[in-house]
């Protein structure tokens, strides 16, 4: 087998046409694109990587995420451990992506998550950690770090008539005064326990490598309400807060004070583990947020019995 990969994918993700040797999650394929590609991913073995021509300005903190760094010729990049290296040219408009052939399985989710998530903040883009969901012409984001219940919260919502809108990432757009997110990837990383209990066994889903979880490509579930929307507008934000002691109903909370909520947006940033990333425009870009959406706190036992109720309470 060759060094390169020869198929090109190309997908709308994000608001951005990318070209891609590997095809991406929950994004269809499309034959053509409407204009030039905004970014082209190319893929290398791992014997192209020079380490002497790198240096590390962020290092990392935990092991999931890459330190991050530049190149003698000016690339950004980001390296995991186990042998994944990124570069990004200074236009944000390639990214070499070099690695061996058994860690290419690795390369479709982490480059619609971290990968992309650094080259939008690159292009002063605001994203957040959330999954996005769509019901009536608008988008509610599930603010949340990860493991919270995102993803679990997300499917019982699916399952009483939302649609997924941009599973862990949400891309913000619009003006400051009309905030929108901007679709992004339709496949919805779910456990296995979340499948067996709200999700029928004619679901198909694919295993994820690396990780104890599941893809539900939802990309052909589109409404005629959203189909060909490249953004929805933004209705709220709400911080999922599972409490394992908490008895009774789901609690809605009201709005979140101005600086309380953007406290919890800045929280939310993506790049998780990046929040140095955060200049001053894009961080008065998340006080106009704090102040335009409503950024409200949804405490509730973190069970199974209380998912309808809390899915029913998110839609109303």
């Amino acid at each position: 087998m060759g060094n390169h990969l020869s198929v090109v994918h190309r997908h709308e993700i994000y608001g951005l046409f990318v070209e891609s040797p590997v095809r991406l999650p929950g994004v269809p394929s499309m034959p053509a694109f409407p204009r030039p590609a905004d970014l082209r991913l190319t893929w290398e073995p791992e014997s192209a990587w020079n380490p002497v021509a790198w240096r590390v300005t962020r290092p990392a903190h935990g092991a999931s995420i890459p330190d991050i760094g530049v190149t003698d010729d000016g690339w950004t990049g980001m390296v995991w451990q186990g042998g994944m290296y990124c570069l990004i040219c200074p236009q944000q408009a390639r990214v070499r992506i070099i690695c061996s052939r058994a860690n290419l399985d690795s390369l479709p989710t982490l480059f619609v998550g971290l990968v992309l998530g650094y080259i939008l903040c690159l292009r002063g883009r605001i994203c957040l950690h959330a999954a996005v969901l769509a019901h009536g012409g608008q988008a509610s984001a599930l603010l949340a770090s990860g493991g919270v219940g995102k993803s679990t919260l997300a499917t019982a919502m699916i399952a009483r008539g939302a649609q997924l809108w941009s599973d862990d990432v949400a891309v913000l757009a619009g003006a400051p005064d009309a905030p929108a997110v901007e679709r992004g990837s339709l496949g919805l990383r779910v456990t296995a326990e979340t499948a067996a209990k709200l999700l029928g066994p004619e679901v198909e889903f694919v295993r994820m490598p690396h990780l104890d979880k599941y893809v539900w490509d939802l990309s052909a579930m589109v409404d005629a309400e959203t189909d060909g929307a490249a953004a929805l507008p933004l209705r709220a934000l709400y911080v999922l807060t599972p409490e394992p002691d908490w008895r009774g109903a789901p609690e809605l909370g009201p709005p979140l004070p101005s600086l309380d909520a953007l406290l919890q947006l800045t929280a939310a940033w993506y790049p998780p583990g990046y929040l140095s990333l955060l200049g001053a425009n894009l961080f008065d870009a998340l006080k106009s947020l704090a102040l335009q959406r409503p950024v409200r706190r949804v405490r509730y036992g973190r069970n199974w019995e209380q998912l309808p109720d809390l899915a029913a309470a998110l839609l109303a």
